[in-house]
C-alpha cells in the first residue's frame, strides 16, 4: 500500500490518494486499486475521507482500463511502443484528458500529467522523444553515452534497479517433485541459467551459470512461494538427485510453524554444495544434466 500527501503546512499533511499493490512474483508494478479524495478543487478537500475506489485492470504491464465498484469500465488506455498514452471513453471515442487524474500508466510507472514525462524514480522518461531525460544513475560505467540504457541493448541486457547491467539467457528445469510432508505439500522446483555473452552466444564463463531453487508451500487452500537466492556454476555441475535428497531431509524435519526458516535452511545447504562441488575449469561443461 502506498499513499500520496498533500501539505497543509510545516507539520501538517493529508492523504488524498492511496494504492493499494498486488504481489505477483516477478512484477513489482501491479496496481490493484485506488482509493481518492475526489472533492472538485485539490483545496477544498479535507483528507479526512477517500471517496473514490477505482479498479486496475492490467495486460502483463500495461493499465488497460479503469473499473468503479460496479464493474463498470469508465476510461481505457491504450500505449505506443515508446509509452505515449491515449485516453479513451469506455466505448473506445478518444478523450482529450483523463476524467480521473489517472496517473498510473505505460509499464506501470506514474505519468506526471503537466508534463507528460514518466517518473521512473532514478530517471524521468519522454515518451513523446523516446529518450531519457536524466542521466544514466550508473554515470560513466554505463558507457560514454549519459542518456541511454542498457548500451541500447534492452534486448539482451536488463537493469532492474538502474545501477547494475545483467544479462539475459535461457533457463531450465532441473527437476520438480510434489513432497508430501507432515502438514503440508512442498512442490520443488531446481532451475539453472545460462546468461548470454552477446545475442546467440551462450557464454563460458563459470560465473553466467546459476541454480536456484523453488519452493511452493500447500496447507489447506493457502499455498505461499519460497525462491532462494542463486549459486553459481551449479547448473552445468550438479545432478538433481544431489540437491533433492538434502532438501526432502530440511522439508522433512520443518514443522508447520517452522516454514519461516526454510528459505535460510536451503540456502545454507546450496552454500554447502557451491563449496563442495568446484567447477572443473578444464571443462565447465562436465556434467551438464539435461532439462527434465
Amino acid at each position: 500500500m502506498s499513499a500520496r500527501l498533500q501539505s497543509l503546512g510545516k507539520l501538517e499533511a493529508k492523504v488524498v490518494c492511496q494504492h493499494i499493490w498486488g504481489a505477483r512474483q516477478g512484477h513489482r508494478d501491479e496496481l490493484i486499486l485506488r482509493d481518492r479524495d475526489a472533492t472538485t478543487s485539490r483545496s477544498e478537500s479535507s483528507g479526512e475521507f477517500l471517496n473514490e475506489r477505482l479498479w486496475c485492470l492490467m495486460d502483463y504491464y500495461d493499465p488497460t482500463s479503469i473499473v468503479d465498484n460496479g464493474a463498470n469500465i469508465v476510461e481505457r488506455y491504450r500505449f505506443s511502443a515508446f509509452g505515449q498514452r491515449s485516453i479513451l471513453a469506455p466505448d473506445f471515442s478518444p478523450l482529450d484528458t483523463s476524467g480521473y487524474d489517472w496517473d498510473f500508466a505505460f509499464k506501470g510507472q506514474f505519468l506526471d500529467l503537466d508534463t507528460g514525462y514518466y517518473n521512473y524514480g532514478y530517471r524521468y522518461y519522454s515518451p513523446e522523444l523516446g529518450r531519457w531525460l536524466s542521466r544514466d544513475p550508473m554515470g560513466e560505467k554505463g558507457g560514454l553515452n549519459l542518456y541511454d540504457m542498457c548500451g541500447n541493448d534492452p534486448v539482451n541486457l536488463y537493469d532492474y534497479l538502474g545501477l547494475e547491467w545483467k544479462r539475459g539467457g535461457t533457463s531450465v528445469q532441473f527437476a520438480q517433485r510434489d513432497i508430501p510432508c507432515e502438514c503440508y505439500t512442498a512442490k520443488v522446483k531446481i532451475k539453472g541459467w545460462r546468461l548470454f555473452d552477446k545475442p546467440g552466444a551462450p557464454t563460458t564463463d563459470r560465473n553466467d551459470f546459476r541454480t536456484e531453487v523453488e519452493i511452493v508451500i500447500q496447507i489447506g487452500d493457502t499455498s505461499s512461494t519460497i525462491t532462494t537466492k542463486s549459486w553459481q556454476g551449479l547448473y552445468i555441475q550438479q545432478s538433481p538427485a544431489i540437491w533433492l535428497t538434502p532438501i526432502q531431509a530440511i522439508l522433512d524435519g520443518i514443522k508447520c510453524d517452522q516454514i519461516d526458516s526454510l528459505k535460510t535452511k536451503i540456502e545454507s545447504q546450496g552454500d554447502a554444495l557451491e563449496k563442495a562441488n568446484p567447477i572443473d575449469p578444464k571443462d565447465p561443461f562436465k556434467g551438464l544434466v539435461p532439462a527434465q
